[in-house]
């Protein structure tokens, strides 16, 4: 029972049949208790009737016989007396005149013998009072199956029914929010920075609508920092082009002048220049993923694949890029921009890594919710302890002297996010790498506000 609903339902659910249970019976006790009184000083008021006229006839007091006390017989016993209503009577039964002399019963205080005693005043035909004492019989301990017999009335399934209803409706009170703030969270960690906690939640006065405000506290300095970071990336990658360009500049110029002894080192430079650049438009297009806004545009997804393995064909003709196996037409609407980067990076990603001459495949197919895009490549794969990294930014697999900067993964990640869907990886069976991206069959992308979260992948 892992879900909060149904242990909280339980918990609740149970509680209140035993709270229902055990007052239904408590009060069906006493009621009962009640009754059995009743009846015992309905029976002792006929006994002492009896006794009384009995003792007006023969014009003799009735004793307990101490010397007999296993007896259920009265001294005198007169056959005018007739059956006993209860043979309990006989030792737990007194009858004194308003002065206090005994007429029946032991000669002790049944008042001081037992606090169950029941007293009351008798009056008798011809006018005189009597206090009558009488200690009733102990109850019977049957309680386990009495109430298994009440278990099984109507009243007990009705019982289970309202306190099931009740139970049900104060669950969902309780994990209604919490579902909603579960639901948010969800979004904040997908990278929905502009997600943020509306309604009634932010108005309740209890620790729920405490924990509303402070999510909505952390989303905004969240999507604070993030900004700032993204922000600075961007004004340092601007910064960085103009000294590159004077740096590319001057390279050029000193490569015209020099002689051939100072061509090696200055086509260097060129080369390192080259990849500070290519660095800095990479972190460019990281930043600016974040910050754009992209129109939905109907793309139909087998031959937007197709289109793609066929330009990667033409620029890694090494490696054959097969769509396998060939699909019905699906449509779809998204960015075709972001998306066709997300999956050249993860393709050219697999060629750099993989022996020439080894295929890469590509498949598409549709689930009820999702359409999931399957790139697998046929080289060595990666260590295990690599993989939940692959779409950190600058992570480079390996011994990390690679070609490359650690970021087309994570600008595939992150452009497969803005379309909320997900991007795994996993080494695949047989060798390679295979890479998996999942996209909402509708889905609506993001908002100009919206501040999306870098490099969160799923796996």
């Amino acid at each position: 029972m892992r879900s909060l609903f149904w242990k909280i339902f339980s918990s609740v659910w149970l509680a209140n049949i035993i709270i229902m249970v055990g007052t239904t019976h408590t009060i069906l006790v006493l009621a009962q208790r009640d009754a059995r009184e009743e009846q015992i000083i309905a029976e002792a008021r006929q006994l002492t009737e009896q006794i009384l006229q009995e003792n007006i006839n023969n014009k003799q007091r009735w004793t307990f016989n101490p010397k007999r006390p296993e007896s259920p017989s009265l001294l005198p016993l007169t056959t005018g007396l007739g059956a006993m209503p209860s043979l309990h009577f006989d030792k737990h039964l007194q009858i004194r005149t308003e002065s206090g002399e005994l007429v029946f019963g032991p000669s002790g205080d049944l008042r001081e013998e037992s606090a169950k005693s029941i007293a009351f005043t008798f009056t008798a035909k011809g006018g005189d009072l009597y206090q009558v004492v009488t200690i009733p019989p102990e109850e019977p301990m049957f309680i386990l199956e009495d109430l298994t017999k009440r278990m099984q009335s109507i009243s007990m399934l009705v019982i289970f029914f309202v306190s099931g209803i009740v139970s049900l409706m104060l669950t969902v009170i309780i994990t209604r929010p919490v579902k909603r703030l579960s639901r948010h969270t969800r979004e904040l960690a997908q990278g929905q920075l502009n997600t943020r906690v509306s309604g009634s939640l932010l108005h309740r006065e209890d620790e729920i609508g405490d924990l509303a405000r402070e999510f909505n506290n952390m989303a905004e300095q969240l999507g604070l920092l993030i900004e700032s970071r993204q922000q600075l990336l961007h004004d340092v990658s601007h910064e960085l082009r103009a000294p590159l360009a004077r740096l590319q500049a001057a390279a050029a110029i000193a490569q015209a002048k020099a002689g051939e002894s100072a061509q090696a080192p200055l086509n260097r430079m060129e080369q390192e220049c080259g990849r500070i650049n290519a660095l800095i438009q990479e972190i460019l297009d990281f930043a600016r993923l974040e910050k754009r806004q992209d129109d939905n545009q109907p793309i139909e997804l087998m031959t937007f694949l197709e289109g793609i393995a066929s330009d990667v064909r033409y620029e890694y003709p090494s490696h054959p890029v097969q769509l396998l196996p060939p699909v019905k037409p699906t449509p779809w609407e998204g960015s075709e921009e972001l998306l066709r980067r997300a999956i050249e990076n993860i393709l050219r990603n697999a060629c750099k890594h993989t022996p020439d001459n080894t295929p890469i495949d590509m498949a598409l197919k549709t689930t009820k919710t999702n359409h999931v895009i399957t790139l697998r490549d046929h080289g060595p794969g990666v260590d295990e302890a690599d993989i939940e990294h692959l779409f950190t930014p600058f992570y480079r697999a390996g011994s990390g002297v690679a070609e490359g900067f650690g970021l087309g993964l994570s600008i595939a990640a992150r452009a497969v996010h803005h379309h909320r869907g997900d991007i795994t990886a996993c080494n695949a069976q047989g060798g390679g790498l295979e890479v998996t991206i999942e996209l909402p069959r509708n889905h609506k992308l993001r908002k100009k506000s919206t501040k999306k979260r870098a490099n969160k992948s799923k796996h």
